[in-house]
């Protein structure tokens, strides 16, 4: 039998780099996970099926079933790397790996949760049944869903190591220096739980100076280029500055002279406009996720409730059948009586302990009541006993083995008075109520 499995790996440990990034991921090892053993034959047999080919998915967390397609499929927003060989076999580390291509979105954000998170399969796999005292062992893992990178580790899976990064240049370009610059400011001054905003207004190569805004004020401080010219470093104390800007005449020849004194470059509206959509985004970000979070809890309770009025009526058809069982040779209107009182009681997915007793106290109430009504003259319900009489002329029960057949045990007037019974029936000990 193919079950679909879920193993989760050691927290990762990885190497500084940039990005793009290509990562070396260890899937699973040998050893005991939450589904079950995967012993060394199981993981060389599935380097050796492919059964994690080249193009595996790797998404950020595994999905429950809310958050998957109409055909189950899984959401292109989560995908985050790819493999891109097929899972090979490694004897010395006992241990299925794999070389992945991550998506440039989230290169920064994998490298920065790296000693938080672990890796884990998603698979259908095929396993032996349990010893007493022992886990299962997964005989073969038939197909793969995906391999993700998930929060809680288990069984061995990580990111063992970033292969490659960004080639170094002998100069960064004006457009990477200038990312530098954002990166550098971003993480030292901005605070986006509080609101406070920072961002590079411009900068000078050549001084190694910066300009750069913490929400509505401007500073100015200079900066340091590693030698390999790929990060920058924030040196010195940063100095509040104003923006001046000063106009001149056009010389005849169409040229004018600049005369500026502490002069700082504007930032154009175009980045000014930018910087403020983002920040209205922020808000409409927030309310769509909190909506879709609601529509997800909701979804889930619905699906609760209709699993729990689905095991009730299971639990009802139980006791109806244990009603007709038990019933066999009553009269029809005994056993119709006695089902509807019992099954109506049945409000939990789990029988009653006593259900056989109060079955059983049920068919014997209604028997009595019967007698009590007919005079004793009961008939075509099995053996009876007359019930008393404070006259000799009574009536007396018949002679066994001459019960009339079920259909004519009552008389029109006794079936008429029978169905309009009312009140609780008891049964079980103590005689407790099960309407």
């Amino acid at each position: 039998m193919s079950v679909l499995v879920h193993e989760v790996r050691d927290r990762s440990s990885v190497a500084e780099a940039g990005k793009p990034g290509r990562f070396l991921i260890q899937l699973i090892d040998v050893g005991r996970g939450s589904s079950g053993y995967y012993p060394a034959e199981t993981l060389e047999s599935a380097a050796r099926d492919r059964v994690f080919p080249a193009g595996t998915h790797m998404y950020m967390d595994h999905a429950a079933a809310i958050r998957r397609g109409p055909s189950g499929e899984r959401s292109i927003r989560d995908l985050a790397a790819v493999t891109v060989e097929d899972a090979r076999w490694n004897a010395d580390t006992q241990a299925l790996e794999a070389e992945a291509q991550v998506f440039s979105g989230y290169v920064d954000v994998l490298r920065e949760m790296k000693d938080s998170i672990g890796v884990s399969i998603s698979a259908w796999a095929e396993h032996a049944a349990p010893k007493p005292g022992q886990a299962r062992t997964i005989s073969r893992i038939t197909e793969a869903e995906s391999v993700d990178f998930v929060a809680k580790a288990g069984r061995g899976g990580k990111i063992l190591s970033i292969l490659e990064s960004r080639t170094a240049s002998s100069e960064a370009t004006a457009r990477d220096r200038r990312e530098q610059l954002d990166q550098a400011v971003t993480d030292a001054y901005a605070d986006p739980q509080a609101s406070v905003w920072a961002g590079v207004s411009d900068y000078d190569e050549t001084d190694h100076l910066v300009w750069f805004y913490v929400g509505d004020a401007l500073y100015q401080q200079a900066y340091a280029v590693a030698d390999d010219d790929l990060t920058v470093t924030l040196i010195d104390t940063p100095q509040e500055v104003r923006r001046v800007t000063t106009y001149v005449p056009v010389q005849s020849g169409g040229e004018s002279t600049t005369n500026q004194e502490a002069s700082m470059p504007e930032i154009s509206q175009q980045e000014l406009d930018q910087l403020r959509e983002s920040a209205s985004k922020v808000a409409t970000l927030e309310s769509e996720r909190d909506a879709a979070t609601k529509r997800a809890e909701e979804a889930e309770a619905r699906a609760a409730e209709a699993d729990r009025v689905q095991r009730v009526a299971e639990a009802k058809a139980q006791a109806s059948a244990k009603v007709v069982e038990s019933t066999k040779g009553e009269h029809p209107a005994i056993a119709s009586r006695v089902s509807r009182l019992i099954v109506d009681s049945i409000a939990e997915a789990d029988l009653p302990a006593d259900l056989d007793a109060r079955i059983a106290e049920a068919v014997r109430s209604e028997k009595e009541y019967l007698t009590s009504i007919t005079g004793g003259k009961l008939t075509g319900f099995g053996e009876s006993t007359p019930s008393p009489s404070p006259s000799s002329s009574g009536p007396t029960a018949p002679s066994a083995g001459r019960s009339r057949a079920p259909e004519e045990a009552l008389t029109n007037e006794h079936q008429r008075d029978f169905p309009a019974r009312q009140g609780p029936l008891h049964a079980g000990p103590g005689r407790h109520q099960v309407r």
